[in-house]
């Protein structure tokens, strides 16, 4: 079900700027966003989330990165059928059999992370977006079954109780896709992410790093402090 209007997208660029703020402040600087252009979500009907930016993340002052804000309505994802068809795989869990859950390679990219942005309830513009609360599913596949990797963003208890205010959320960074320091085993690819449970509209951003970026950009993930996901298999 699709919920998010260009009333929605206004409550969220406040939270977007302050958001970014403090990420580039985790980094002493070093990472810097285009928070004005980052923050003007447009909606994306053809998509198969709700809406998003595109911006430039700049590292030690050098163009660097992009940095894709995306708003998540619930059942949104990022998946398609442009590799892998539906109809030939098995689905694990409670997912819908949609689109939007179909993995997608990402044999261009070298890494990629998760940033929590801010989430709030649909249809209530009156209540403001609570900032860094995130949890969506990381979907991958295993052999014909596509099913969970992992969760982005808070664990589901901690992101309720962020929404409800019983905690504070923290910036979040997940990788999506990398390669594991111990065992030099690739992980999240193919991958893709969806707003399954949650009601809540989610607004995060994605930052990748291409295999053809410079081998210093890298940097920007570890001094935002992205972690590896807790995968399962």
């Amino acid at each position: 079900m699709r919920n998010f209007t260009n009333k929605d997208a206004a409550i969220y660029m406040e939270p977007i700027r302050q958001a970014l703020s403090r990420y580039s402040e985790v980094t002493d600087g070093r990472v810097e966003f285009d928070r004005d252009l980052s923050c003007q979500l447009e909606l994306t009907p053809g998509r198969p989330n709700a809406a998003r930016s595109k911006s430039i993340v700049r590292y030690l002052g050098e163009s660097a990165a992009m940095l894709f804000v995306i708003a998540f309505s619930m059942e949104d994802g990022t998946g398609d059928e442009a590799c892998y068809k539906l109809k030939d795989h098995l689905i694990g869990g409670l997912y819908p059999r949609i689109p939007r859950i179909v993995p997608k390679p990402k044999s261009s990219v070298l890494s990629e992370a998760h940033l929590t942005l801010a989430s709030a309830p649909p249809f209530d513009l009156n209540v403001d977006p609570v900032l860094f609360a995130g949890h969506l599913d990381l979907i991958g596949l295993k052999h014909r079954e596509i099913r969970r990797l992992s969760f982005l963003g808070q664990d589901g208890q901690d992101f309720a109780e962020a929404l409800s205010g019983k905690i504070t959320a923290e910036p979040t960074v997940t990788l999506t896709l990398g390669t594991d320091n111990l065992s030099g085993e690739r992980f999240g690819d193919p991958h893709a992410v969806f707003n399954a449970g949650c009601s809540y509209n989610q607004v995060c951003g994605f930052i990748a790093i291409t295999n053809e970026s410079s081998p210093r950009n890298q940097g920007i993930l570890d001094e935002l402090g992205a972690v590896k996901p807790k995968l399962r298999f």
